[in-house]
């Protein structure tokens, strides 16, 4: 539980947050949760190199952009229909919350 971890974790937390807004103003919106999918696998592989490396604040600066790409994947798949549509999901019809974007 996140909670019982404190004050630390929701430093981490926070820096989660910071790294997915600074990334998201660098390079904009994910267009597809395949160009989600190939980002999240440039930086898992960084992740998998910093672990080998056995230097601990590289993998923490990784583990927090591998975080911070998969919390901007996981928002975007909920709150942007036109992402859901690109991205070939026809769940997204009948959930709550979308709006279907305009086909005209």
């Amino acid at each position: 539980r996140i909670g019982s971890l404190g004050g630390s974790m929701k430093q981490v937390l926070h820096e989660i947050e910071d790294e997915a807004a600074r990334a998201d103003d660098k390079f904009g919106p994910f267009t597809s949760t395949h160009e989600a999918l190939g980002v999240l696998a440039e930086e898992m592989a960084e992740l998998v190199e910093a672990i080998r490396s056995n230097k601990s604040e590289g993998v923490r600066r990784e583990a927090i952009q591998v975080s911070a790409v998969s919390a901007r994947l996981a928002f975007f798949c909920r709150n942007h229909a036109d992402f859901a549509l690109r991205s070939s999901f026809d769940i997204w019809i009948s959930e709550p919350g979308f709006t279907p974007p305009s086909t005209a």
